[in-house]
């Protein structure tokens, strides 16, 4: 039996200029977005349009082939990689080489590793890998934004065995089957969205049901839903639903307060599935097909793939971006847009209205030998070689002799080394705490986030023969009021009422609480609060004070400078807290009856900030951008041994 009766008849070729509108739209609102322009907080959703946008032209090209019984595997997946690879790994390639030229040797390995990612479409996959608490800022990658890429590619690779196994298994149920996956994948992806965010941000099988509901627009298209005829009050009716829907999760999403993608995500790409279904109404279809939308979503990839590198390097040069470098980065991205859909996209695209006539409608794979492969030839050998080059570059012997020991500094045995001993403690548990309190030895808690450590060693190098219970979790601070805290765990609610109600029934055997975490202002509130609570359960509290924090990681500032003449100079300048801040923190500590452990004056002064201890520069004080190392803390502690505040704060545990 054949599939061609019980198919939807759909033309895959039919040039849709709405569409090309439809992809201006989500590349503006992410390009604007990702500018830091904050009248667009929800611009970020542009890349689930694009998803529902290839969900729907994929599944209708697989079925229009199904129901002539000529669809090819072959034939499909060479126009993708014709369409997408050789402007992506051209991308790649131009980004590892600005890279070579311009960065220190740290900065040109993660960008080598994050394109060679990408250039085998596993970017999403290695920015998962490198995401969470301990990853670097996101803004600093100037391939990130290669993930969404990814995630089309692997959709590509899976999606049309998938729908021609649906297609001849059971034809006519085929589009229920794909709206009962799209149920279960919003469900699904509306829980790890909480349990488990990156994964659910970065991986494929999470947007599943973005590429899903445009795939279902190829049915409703079929169902004349809403009616063709252009002049249809239901027609219009949708296409300015659809639209309204996409710009109030433009206007309104953000990234720290939305839940994302998860079920809201449903708001933009809904919308995008009424803009698409709804086709062009008469009096509206200018909006999205005038030339000027056109010529932006004809060139929509390449601007998609130019905008996030400029924006990074530009950064990285300048700083924080003003209107005018925002604005000439804005002016750069067309340009390389232009420069790359002329010499790479559009020589290779298949053929219609916005392509030239030579390019032909269907792809044999002589033609592609011919067309496509060269081209995809020399911007694999673009990219595979620059990539080698820039490991090289990379390499401990790229950098100065003085600084190499710290580049070769095996880091994860310092952090290793930095948690061991409350990990230790970890053996034998009260609730979620970790240890248990004695009868015969006074009992210090030490609570706090991925500080905690810092204030267990403190601790232990001043008190070494009390007991200790420790209640820490990475990224999740100790605080009753979470609600408006950015960048907390997945999970840190939970378990924070857990702790919290731990400390209440050990409240009336600790002698002492030791709070160890990260200090900002922004937190002011939220801190008194927890020390308010804290003192009504009676118990005595002492506060690790703010430390330095960095913009980058100490060793790279390190290793960056070249030299260790200077090399304190070179760390405050990348310090993103002040003294200032520092005092508001102590003065709002003791306003709450806590004692402050100041350890400011002790990391940095008016223009240099301690490196490392002695004359071993691989014995350093902090290595990443927050955190001291375990010899630091106890160096730290020994300092103030005698400090009066600290005297005060353990005079009973001691």
């Amino acid at each position: 039996m054949t599939t061609r009766a019980s198919t939807p008849h759909v033309e895959a070729s039919a040039y849709r200029p709405d569409i090309d509108g439809l992809r201006s739209i989500a590349v503006t609102a992410v390009v604007l977005f990702h500018a830091g322009l904050t009248a667009l907080p929800g611009g970020y959703v542009g890349v689930d349009v694009f998803f529902v946008i290839s969900g729907y032209l994929i599944t209708r090209q697989v079925v229009s082939g199904v129901g002539r019984s000529s669809f090819s595997f072959s034939e499909f997946y060479l126009r993708r990689v014709r369409r997408l690879l050789p402007a992506a790994l051209t991308t790649a390639a131009a980004t590892v080489i600005v890279a070579l030229f311009f960065l220190p040797p740290f900065r040109i390995a993660e960008i080598a590793q994050s394109a060679a990612s990408a250039a085998v479409s596993l970017s999403n996959v290695y920015f998962w890998r490198e995401s969470g608490y301990w990853a670097e800022a996101s803004a600093s990658q100037p391939l990130l934004h290669t993930w969404s890429l990814s995630v089309e590619e692997q959709f590509y690779l899976v999606w049309p065995l998938f729908l021609v196994l649906l297609l001849r298994w059971t034809r006519r149920f085929t589009p229920f089957a794909i709206a009962i996956l799209t149920a279960l994948s919003v469900v699904i992806t509306s829980y790890f969205s909480i349990a488990s965010p990156d994964a659910a941000f970065y991986l494929t099988p999470f947007r599943t049901y973005e590429f899903a509901i445009g795939a279902l627009c190829v049915w409703i298209e079929r169902r004349s839903w809403p009616p063709s005829r252009r002049g249809s009050a239901t027609q219009s009716l949708t296409w300015l639903c659809g639209v309204a829907l996409i710009v109030f999760a433009v206007l309104t999403f953000d990234e720290q307060g939305t839940t994302f993608p998860g079920w809201i995500a449903l708001v933009p790409t809904v919308g995008a599935a009424l803009v698409i279904v709804a086709r062009r109404p008469r009096g509206l279809d200018a909006a999205l097909s005038n030339g000027v939308m056109r010529y932006i979503g004809l060139r929509s990839y390449s601007i998609y793939l130019a905008h996030w590198p400029v924006l990074v390097f530009a950064r990285e040069f300048t700083g924080e971006l003003t209107f005018g470098s925002a604005s000439l980065c804005l002016v750069l991205t067309v340009a390389l847009a232009e420069l790359q859909y002329r010499a790479v996209e559009r020589p290779l695209r298949v053929r219609g209205p916005h392509a030239p006539a030579a390019v032909p409608r269907r792809v044999s794979a002589a033609r592609f030998t011919k067309r496509a492969l060269p081209a995809l030839g020399v911007a694999l050998t673009l990219c595979v070689g620059s990539v080698g080059v820039a490991w090289a570059a990379s390499r401990p012997e790229a950098y100065e002799a003085d600084v190499r020991p710290v580049v070769e500094l095996d880091r994860d045995a310092v952090n290793a080394f930095r948690r061991a001993e409350t990990n230790a403690l970890c053996a034998s548990k009260t609730g979620v705490l970790c240890g248990t309190p004695s009868d015969e030895q006074p009992n210090v808690l030490v609570i706090g986030d991925s500080i905690g450590p810092e204030g267990f060693t403190f601790a232990t190098t001043l008190a070494p023969n009390a007991n200790y219970l420790t209640g820490e979790r990475v990224g999740c601070p100790p605080l009753p009021d979470l609600g408006s805290i950015d960048g907390v765990d997945a999970g840190c609610a939970s378990y924070n009422e857990r702790r919290l109600s731990d400390i209440a029934d050990l409240a009336p055997s600790v002698d002492l609480v030791v709070v160890s975490m990260r200090l900002t202002t922004e937190r002011l509130s939220e801190i008194t609060g927890l020390l308010e609570w804290l003192d009504a359960l009676g118990l005595k509290v002492a506060v690790l004070g703010q430390g330095a924090h960095y913009d980058q990681a100490a060793w790279q500032t390190i290793a960056a400078h070249g030299s260790v003449d200077g090399v304190e100079e070179a760390l405050h300048a990348h310090l993103d807290v002040t003294a200032g801040a520092n005092q508001r923190l102590a003065d709002a500590v003791a306003s709450a009856g806590a004692h402050y452990i100041d350890r400011w004056p002790w990391m940095c002064d008016e223009s240099s900030c301690r490196a490392y201890l002695g004359d071993d520069i691989t014995d350093l004080v902090m290595v990443d951008t927050a955190h001291m190392t375990r010899n630091a803390t106890v160096a730290l502690a020994e300092a103030l041994a005698d400090d009066p505040a600290v005297r005060a704060a353990f005079a009973d545990v001691r």
